[in-house]
């Protein structure tokens, strides 16, 4: 426990969830990096430093610390002083998937993109390799231009060959879900009522085939699914070992998955259980070619 009150110790916790969350470099100024960034981390410090708590709080927090910039940007009162802990009072936010820094993430074509976001939830989330698409067909073309203001109008659009008929259907409605408080605003402006209520059949069954749920919801069915937990730990894995696990460490990463529920998904307890392994003691190298 001496190390994990080390302030090293919560450098490199930011550090891995800059590195698995993907937003170590987003297309942002500076400022507004500055402020995605303090958001995070201050939430990650509460949740395993700070409060300690359950860590699949940090996708369900009700809870964000923000400045007067990320308060303009959100939507969100300012809080008292210039920066501080707000409720996010509803409205479809919770948690980190609400975060600048992650859903500024994933986008494409200078914009925001739910295949793109599909990916990262179903690729950091959820532990699913998603197979690239066909050779012959060019990923780097925008949806096309349509009379519609609205994204998702333009995606129904969009050309579909071969595999890709099927990619995104299990990709986009996840991705969308990460999206949807902006879409509801384009819908408000073009006086048309756009809900999450209105789900696919598949929702209560798998995330695959999840609808345009907003951010707090797609936290809650990821900590509700079992699998956010188990992929977690085994990202954490991969940092410590500096590689893709092997086969022939599943095992160890089961061991740690059901320690860290039984821990009530306390993250100090995880990282305690691992050095305390075989797995850390006796780390194998790759070998040298």
């Amino acid at each position: 426990m001496r190390l994990l009150a080390d302030p090293r110790a919560r450098d490199q916790l930011h550090r891995f969830h800059a590195m698995w969350l993907g937003y170590r470099a987003i297309p942002q100024t500076a400022d507004l990096i500055a402020a995605f960034n303090l958001e995070t981390t201050k939430l990650i410090d509460r949740v395993v430093f700070d409060q300690p708590a359950s860590y699949l709080t940090l996708f369900t927090s009700p809870d964000t610390y923000l400045t007067d910039t990320l308060a303009d940007q959100y939507g969100l009162p300012k809080p008292p002083g210039g920066q501080g802990w707000v409720s996010y009072g509803g409205g479809g936010r919770a948690g980190i998937l609400s975060h600048g820094s992650v859903l500024a993430a994933f986008s494409k074509f200078s914009d925001t993109s739910p295949t793109q976001r599909g990916i990262f939830v179903q690729t950091r989330f959820l532990c699913n390799t998603i197979q690239p698409p066909p050779a012959n067909v060019n990923v780097d073309q925008p949806p096309p231009a349509t009379a519609s203001a609205c994204k998702l109008d333009r995606l129904r659009r969009a050309p579909r060959v071969g595999e890709l008929r099927i990619l995104p259907r299990n990709l986009d409605p996840i991705g969308l879900g990460l999206g949807e408080l902006r879409h509801r605003r384009v819908a408000t402006a073009r006086t048309t009522t756009v809900t999450p209520s209105a789900r696919s059949p598949g929702w209560e069954s798998s995330l695959a085939t999840a609808p345009s749920a907003d951010p707090a919801e797609l936290g809650q069915k990821l900590v509700e699914s079992g699998q956010l937990a188990q992929c977690f730990v085994q990202h954490v894995m991969r940092y410590a070992v500096g590689r893709t696990t092997r086969p022939e460490e599943d095992a160890a990463v089961e061991a740690l998955a059901t320690s860290f529920k039984a821990s009530s998904y306390s993250l100090p307890e995880l990282l305690l259980g691992y050095v305390a392994s075989d797995r850390f003691a006796l780390r194998q190298e790759d070998p040298v070619p």
